[in-house]
């Protein structure tokens, strides 16, 4: 992640519950934004070991995805 005082220019999150099929897919896409100054937070709503396993993968190889495990707490957890 290119490096500012002040942090990323942009975070998105991304709530994760059941949605193994699209997740790739969607970092992926954040990924691809022109700016580098970007950070993505994906929020296991539900600690899915395949969610997870997606999450890490990403992370493990770039700076701006973290990955936030925690309990299914509804729509309101996930996003809050």
């Amino acid at each position: 992640m290119s490096a500012t005082p002040t942090g990323p220019r942009l975070s998105f999150l991304t709530p994760a519950y059941r949605t193994e099929a699209y997740l790739a897919d969607t970092i992926a896409s954040v990924l691809r934004q022109t700016d580098p100054a970007v950070e993505l937070v994906v929020v296991d709503n539900g600690n899915s070991d395949e969610i997870r396993d997606i999450g890490m993968s990403f992370a493990a190889h770039d700076a701006r995805v973290r990955l936030v495990r925690q309990e299914n707490r509804g729509y309101r957890g996930g996003v809050t």
